[in-house]
């Protein structure tokens, strides 16, 4: 059994102090600029998280979500089994200007195992990437058609050694959702990347 284990500490810090400052801003008693410290939430509350497709609105200027949870996979195939785990998952949303938001996503600790009947259980687990982006609407439901928004982020590799990306890696979704009333909606994401995998990026 090999075993790798590392946790990016600094990470947590800067986290930490970037939700303490954030959300002291948030709060202030005077509005300040780009809408920070304006009181209560102009819509309802809509995350990206836990599904597979991203929401197209972004957070409003002056607010920021915090979202999270825990991941699980499991899959048996070709006479190997493959569990992964992840916690807790962190989508940190702020607001910055109207119709765009910053995001700070971190999967946060991952432990990945595979036991397979052709060679010794493996286990790798630590501290995950970032990714840095923002997602920006295009235009609304009201303007046209249907809500149309992008997400444009990099993922930078700064995660445990057995987890992290080789290099820097862009990602775009664009994202479109059509109302059709109060309690249904059509939804969907059109995904690019741009991995690297023994040292060759390729596009998916």
């Amino acid at each position: 059994m090999s075993r790798v284990l590392s946790m990016p500490v600094q990470f947590g810090v800067f986290l930490f102090l970037l939700l303490y400052s954030s959300a002291s801003i948030v709060f202030a008693e005077e509005v300040g600029p780009l809408g920070y410290g304006q009181e209560g939430h102009e819509s309802s509350l809509e995350s990206d998280r836990p599904d597979f497709t991203e929401g197209p609105t972004p957070i409003t200027a002056g607010h920021l979500q915090l979202e999270g949870g825990y991941g699980f996979s499991y899959d048996d195939r070709a006479g190997a089994e493959n569990v992964r785990q992840s916690l807790p998952q962190f989508l940190l949303r702020i607001g910055i200007l109207q119709d765009i938001e910053l995001r700070l996503s971190w999967e946060g600790y991952i432990r990945d195992s595979i036991d397979s009947d052709f060679f010794d259980k493996t286990t790798n687990e630590g501290g995950s990437d970032i990714s840095v982006g923002i997602k920006q609407r295009i235009f609304s439901q009201d303007e046209a058609t249907f809500d149309f928004s992008y997400i444009a982020e990099v993922v930078l590799p700064i995660g445990a050694h057995a987890i992290r990306a080789e290099e820097v890696e862009p990602e775009l979704k664009l994202i479109w959702a059509y109302e059709l009333d109060e309690e249904i909606s059509l939804a969907g994401n059109l995904n690019f990347a741009a991995p690297v995998d023994s040292d060759d990026r390729y596009l998916e």
